[in-house]
C-alpha cells in the first residue's frame, strides 16, 4: 500500500466532485472533473486495498489526461454548443489516436498548454485565475505528454495542484455564471419595460 498516493488520490477526488458541484450548470466541465474524479478515485483503490483495480486506474487516468483538463479549459472558454461540438469530436478523436498510437498523445499535450497559455494571456489582469491556470500547466506537463513513463517520482505532489487547480476554476466558473445572471437580469427587466412601454394602452369607454 502507498499510503500517501492513497491520499492525495482521495483529495484530488474530493477536489474534483466540489469542482463538479460548484460548475454544475456547465456541461462539459462537469464531464471533465467527473472523468479526473473517477481516475482519482480508481487510483486511491489501487494504491490501496484493491490493486487489482490497475488496468482500470490506467485506462481512466489516460481519458483524465486527454479528455479531463481539456474539457475543463473549453468549458471555461465559454463556446456555445454549437462551436463546442467541433472541439469535443476533435478531443475524441486525438483520445482515440493517442490510446491507438500513443505519441499521438503529444499532440493532446501541445493543444492543452496552448490552449492554458491562451487562457493565462487573457485573463492576465485577474489575479485570482493566475494561480490555477498555473497550476492546470504544472498538472498538464506531469501528467500529458511530457510526463516520463510508469508513475511520475512526484505523483502526490501533481495530485494536490491539480486539485487545488480544479477547485479554482470551479469556483471562477461559478463566479462567471453569477455574473452572467447578473448582467441577464437588467437586460430583462429593460425589455420587459421597453415592451410595456410600447404596448398600445386600452383607451377609456365613449359615453
Amino acid at each position: 500500500m502507498q499510503l500517501e498516493t492513497v491520499i492525495s488520490d482521495a483529495a484530488l477526488c474530493a477536489a474534483a466532485l466540489a469542482a463538479m458541484a460548484l460548475a454544475r450548470s456547465r456541461p462539459l466541465a462537469v464531464a471533465g472533473f467527473a472523468v479526473i474524479a473517477l481516475a482519482a478515485a480508481a487510483g486511491s483503490l489501487r494504491y490501496g486495498p484493491v490493486p487489482a483495480l490497475q488496468p482500470w486506474h490506467q485506462g481512466l487516468s489516460f481519458l483524465a489526461g486527454t479528455l479531463g483538463l481539456p474539457l475543463v479549459l473549453l468549458a471555461y472558454a465559454g463556446l456555445g454548443a454549437r462551436r463546442a461540438a467541433p472541439a469535443v469530436g476533435a478531443l475524441l478523436l486525438f483520445s482515440a489516436a493517442a490510446w491507438i498510437q500513443p505519441q499521438a498523445r503529444l499532440l493532446v499535450g501541445l493543444a492543452t498548454l496552448l490552449g492554458w497559455a491562451l487562457l493565462l494571456w487573457r485573463e492576465r489582469r485577474l489575479p485570482p485565475l493566475v494561480v490555477p491556470i498555473g497550476l492546470g500547466i504544472v498538472a498538464t506537463l506531469a501528467a500529458g505528454a511530457f510526463a516520463p513513463r510508469g508513475r511520475w517520482p512526484q505523483v502526490d505532489s501533481m495530485h494536490y495542484a491539480l486539485a487545488l487547480a480544479q477547485l479554482g476554476f470551479g469556483a471562477a466558473l461559478r463566479r462567471r455564471e453569477m455574473m452572467d445572471n447578473t448582467t441577464a437580469l437588467p437586460r430583462q427587466v429593460a425589455s420587459t419595460g421597453e415592451s410595456c412601454a410600447n404596448r398600445p394602452s386600452a383607451a377609456p369607454p365613449a359615453p
